[in-house]
């Protein structure tokens, strides 16, 4: 897919680096396209951060429909890259930490010789993002994402259960062993997931279209996972549950302060059923310089990740923030 985007050049690559928990090796891998015209001028940097435990290619479609045609004309790099134990970043990490994922950034950025950048995220991405620009306000010039994580939010226990209930469920997933990821065992997983999910909220469709969401649902969901194990995505809900009731005070009230030196756009759809509407609205609140957006119900935790008229109405929006800083 990425061969096909004219008027880019593409440079992949990776940086070495060392777990803060165990002192493990291993390499940052990223990924970078540069317009044609950052040869010939000065370039900002976008720096996209993944949701959950997918890899770089979470972004592809949001790239190809959203991102592409909004910046087809500005000087721009835009750069992704697998958090350790990740896609191209694979190695077995037992341990999660949030502010060790800020110093992956820092040190990334460090290699790549980038004093500031812009920050985009999804999910998790958003959580990561306000961290390191609440870390180093210096070297980030916007902090922006959709589907936003609020470690403060009034009611995050109540979001901590939603996911401890699920994370029981795949309970079994614990026992797993920390290797890179099968088709085969994606599919056992997805299998034990459709049951499941289907067994909490029914839902009836013509057999012939199941079999043909399902078939695109397996190769997307493997693309965007491989290599990372299904061990490594266990852990790291086991973390995010465990960290979440106490969040707000891990987070602290000053980093929020921070937040408001840099400027701040939040992107949420009604229709997110990970991390609820209420959650980022609050957010904006809390952070009065911050800029919101809010997308119709039919917006979901992911959708412009799949749904290229979402993803091209939240690009264009992102495009213009952007453009407004200037």
């Amino acid at each position: 897919m990425l061969s096909k985007w004219k008027n880019w050049l593409v440079e992949e690559g990776g940086v070495d680096a060392i777990t803060s928990n165990s002192q493990h090796r291993y390499e940052i891998g990223f990924h970078i396209l540069r317009s044609r015209k950052s040869l010939l001028q000065h370039s900002d940097n976008i720096v996209f951060l993944n949701g959950s435990l997918f890899n770089l290619h979470q972004w592809d479609k949001f790239f190809q429909f959203g991102i592409k045609p909004s910046f087809r004309n500005k000087s721009i790099n835009l750069i992704r890259y697998d958090y350790a134990a990740t896609g191209r970043s694979f190695h077995k990490q037992p341990k999660w930490d949030l502010f060790a994922m800020v110093e992956e950034l820092k040190l990334l950025l460090d290699r790549l010789l980038i004093d500031k950048t812009h920050l985009y995220g999804i999910s998790k991405g958003t959580g990561v993002a306000q961290l390191f620009a609440a870390t180093y306000p210096d070297r980030v010039m916007s902090l922006a994402g959709y589907g936003w994580l609020h470690f403060a939010y009034s009611d995050i226990k109540k979001v901590a259960n939603f996911f401890a209930d699920r994370l029981k469920a795949f309970s079994f997933l614990e026992m797993r062993e920390y290797h890179s990821l099968t088709k085969e065992e994606l599919s056992e997983v997805y299998s034990f997931a459709k049951q499941y999910f289907n067994s909490l909220s029914p839902v009836n469709i013509p057999h012939f279209l199941q079999v043909l969401l399902e078939g695109v649902a397996k190769n997307l969901a493997y693309r965007w996972s491989y290599p990372t194990s299904l061990r490594t995505m266990y852990d790291w809900f086991k973390y995010a549950v465990e960290m979440m009731p106490d969040a707000g005070v891990i987070f602290g009230r000053e980093r929020y302060h921070q937040l408001e030196r840099v400027p701040l756009l939040i992107q949420h759809g009604r229709g997110d059923k990970t991390l609820p509407f209420e959650m980022a609205k609050e957010l904006n609140q809390l952070i009065t310089t911050s800029q919101f957006i809010g997308y119709p119900k039919e917006y979901g935790h992911i959708s412009i990740m799949i749904n290229p008229i979402h993803a091209y109405k939240v690009a264009k929006d992102y495009y213009n923030f952007v453009a407004s800083l200037k």
